[in-house]
């Protein structure tokens, strides 16, 4: 029994390297694009959102009364208001660049904090504001 001549073995091995070569670089090309592709979405938020924070204008300890600004163009969500002492308030504002909103927060000895979020392009980043006693937005 004769085996196939040492030209024709070189030529299938070439053959088959070349053909597993061009798989690879095939499926490397699509994950390529699909990694930058969400990665660049990432960006897109993150530049979207830049700038974007709660600006608390002032709180009332005694009644929990908090007035809040949106001084980014971004649109941003106002979630949740906590205190020093981990006690938190929904609050659930959605706040158009520069505009205002209020609501009821738990009340504070010394400090309050506003938490959020920026959505851009379906994609979320956390924001937030706080007032401590010493600050002017406490009253």
């Amino acid at each position: 029994m004769k085996g196939i001549s040492p030209l024709i073995a070189a030529v299938l091995l070439i053959a088959f390297t070349v053909a597993v070569g061009g798989i690879i670089a095939t499926w490397l090309t699509s994950f390529s694009k699909t990694t930058t592709g969400a990665a660049g979405g990432q960006t897109k938020t993150l530049l979207g959102c830049s700038g974007a924070y709660i600006e608390i204008l002032s709180y009332d300890h005694t009644n929990g009364k908090i007035v809040f600004k949106n001084p980014s163009t971004a649109k941003i969500y106002v979630v949740q208001a906590i205190n020093e002492t981990g006690g938190t308030t929904d609050i659930n504002v959605a706040l158009d660049g520069g505009k205002v909103g209020s609501g009821t927060a738990p009340k504070a000895n010394t400090k309050i904090i506003l938490s959020g979020f920026c959505e851009y392009n379906g994609q979320n980043t956390t924001i937030d504001g706080s007032c401590s006693k010493t600050d002017n937005c406490w009253q």
